[in-house]
Formats: C-alpha cells, sequence, structure tokens
C-alpha cells in the first residue's frame, strides 16, 4: 500500500472519530434558555414603567404597576387607570379616557412591561405596553 493512501486513511478515520466525540460532547451539554430581563417599578415626577412579573416577585411587598379599564353607566366612552409603586413605597396614578391609550392598558398582561407617563393633572399622556418573552412572568 501506498504511504499517501495510508494517511488518507488515517486521516479519515481521525476525522470520524472527531465527529462523533463532538456529537457526544455536545449531547451532553446543558440546555440555556433565552434571554431574561428583571425590570423593578421605577417611579418619578411624570412616569412609571417596570415589568408585572418583577413586581409581583420582587422580595418587597410594595412594588406593583398595572392598568385598569373601567366604565360608567350613562358614558358612551371607557376609561383607564395606571397605577405604580416602586419598592420605597412611592406610588403615582393617571387615568384617560382616550381610546387608544384606553385600548394599550387592555393590553398589560402577567408579564407585560409597563411604561405611562403624565401631566401635571396626573392625565394619562402616553401608556407603552410590551409583551415579549424576555420579560419575567408572574408568579402565584
Amino acid at each position: 500500500m501506498d504511504i499517501h493512501f495510508q494517511e488518507k486513511i488515517a486521516m479519515k478515520s481521525l476525522l470520524a472519530v472527531s465527529v462523533v466525540v463532538c456529537a457526544v460532547v455536545f449531547s451532553f451539554s446543558p440546555a440555556h434558555a433565552g434571554f431574561k430581563q428583571y425590570v423593578p417599578i421605577g417611579v418619578g415626577t411624570n412616569y412609571a414603567e417596570g415589568t408585572v412579573g418583577s413586581a409581583r416577585n420582587s422580595a418587597d411587598a410594595r412594588q406593583s404597576i398595572g392598568c385598569g379599564i373601567y366604565a360608567t353607566s350613562g358614558v358612551a366612552t371607557l376609561s383607564a387607570m395606571c397605577s405604580a409603586v416602586d419598592a420605597a413605597g412611592s406610588r403615582v396614578t393617571c387615568t384617560t379616557n382616550e381610546a387608544p391609550l384606553v385600548s394599550a392598558a387592555q393590553s398589560v398582561k402577567g408579564d407585560s412591561y409597563v411604561h405611562f407617563m403624565f401631566d401635571a393633572a396626573k392625565k394619562c399622556t402616553e401608556i407603552w405596553v410590551d409583551n415579549d418573552s424576555s420579560y419575567e412572568p408572574k408568579k402565584p
């Protein structure tokens, strides 16, 4: 047998063994979950933000964030109220009856990121809701 032919066979055998070893090693590697975000509640003079799940799952008994929808007899429009409390106990609230803002408030879920802004009269001027797999879900 030619020496080059023997080297080719040896290289092919080595390659095959390497592929098998890599397959075995990687099959036992731990699985990694997707990107995760913990977003505690933050409040300011005209805004609040954070995730519902992070607030619910926080070690303190204060944090909360969310929006509620309410209707009044004889009034044709729905209204929304958003509120948040941070770890220090600072609370902010705003209300609105503007249809696009009410619609945004209605989309809040247990794993939502919520950001809302308001004016000096505590009227909501912006409600941003993001439902994303990276946000911590609410635990019981």
